[in-house]
């Protein structure tokens, strides 16, 4: 006798167990160790950080933190919307009874996308965990970013900082701010006086400790985000990679260069209020009431101040709202504005 082998029709099924991928791994560099990045998106690593802050092993350095970030063009297959900030829903491209959802509890953050690009978003603050995936390249960077920041933003807290939404430059070991929300021209600012000589401390997010002194700032040298007509600024001087970010095209700026010490801590010695697209600029002192709304929305925008620290909290506030300060109101020709600078 001999023995029948049945042999299934494989092509009709799908194979129900994990396919290996290639991924690779690097570990960037901060005051407080390495955070170790795995990834299958093999172009991450210039949109995050400069290139002297990357390395490929953990050489002199100890992991501190992990971020895992896979691009999957199967993930969320719905189409993304490109062309605005706000989406009617009217529109076909709206999903019925979905919207993007967030969900908290303690130090876990989970977070699902659906406009304007889709994508997930998990953290895990409490173990300095952060993973994301997204079904387009450009919407992966972008999320991947975002956790980068909420993980950079826990490691400087375990050393006293406090994260301010705002651009800085520095010049010698003063350190100038300016707050503003979203699309009020702080980058434009940024990469203009970067064009007249100034350091790059950060166009998003810089990093206030109190100290008997005085005030602290620094930052992290995590790659800007601008507009193009923010870039074009440096376009002589700085590589530029294109990039669609969510619903506008803009670009990859790395202003960082070896000359630069990304861990520079400076003493803040002015907070800026600017706002963008005035016939005519001006500078004079900010409307206490103005200065207190902005000030607080960006001390807020990428912190949760924990209970037994909220004294604390309440002293850098305070002392940030007793430092010189000005308002500024923007015209196009931003020449006006730094040559000025810094309104002494």
């Amino acid at each position: 006798m001999c023995d029948v082998i049945y042999k299934a029709p494989m092509e009709k099924y799908v194979i129900m167990l994990p396919r290996e991928q290639s991924a690779t791994r690097f570990y960037i560099r901060t005051p407080y160790g390495a955070i170790c990045v795995f990834t299958n998106l093999e172009k991450l690593a210039e949109v995050l950080v400069p290139p002297s802050m990357i390395q490929t092993d953990l050489t002199g350095m100890s992991p501190v933190a992990n971020l895992c970030a896979f691009f999957d063009p199967h993930a969320i297959v719905n189409q993304e919307i490109r062309d605005g900030k706000f989406l009617e829903r009217s529109d076909p491209r709206y999903i019925p009874n979905v919207e993007n959802t967030s969900y908290h509890r303690g130090d876990t953050e989970f977070l699902v996308y659906q406009y304007p690009f889709k994508g997930i978003l998990c953290l895990l603050l409490d173990i300095l965990c952060g993973s994301v995936t997204a079904a387009r390249e450009e919407s992966l960077i972008l999320l991947a970013r975002m956790a980068l920041k909420k993980l950079i933003v826990r490691l400087y807290a375990t050393d006293g900082y406090y994260p301010l939404h705002a651009a800085a430059v520095g010049t010698g070991n003063s350190a100038y701010v300016f707050v503003a929300g979203g699309r009020a021209g702080k980058s434009t600012i940024f990469m203009k006086l970067l064009e007249y000589g100034y350091i790059p401390i950060n166009d998003d997010l810089v990093f206030i400790k109190e100290t008997k002194d005085g005030l602290n700032c620094t930052g992290f040298p995590i790659i800007p985000s601008v507009r193009k007509e923010s870039a074009v600024f440096l376009n002589s001087k700085l590589e530029n990679i294109p990039s669609l970010r969510g619903f506008e095209g803009e670009y990859y700026v790395n202003v960082w260069h070896s000359e630069f010490d990304p861990y520079k801590t400076y003493r803040l010695v002015r907070l800026y209020y600017p706002k963008y697209g005035y016939k005519e600029f001006c500078v004079f002192p900010p409307k206490p009431d103005l200065m207190k709304k902005r000030l607080i929305k960006s001390f807020f925008t990428h912190q949760q101040v924990a209970i037994d620290k909220q004294e604390q909290a309440v002293n850098v506030l305070n002392k940030l709202l007793h430092i010189s300060a000005l308002q500024i109101q923007n015209t196009d020709d931003m020449d006006a504005f730094a040559k000025g600078f810094p309104f002494v």
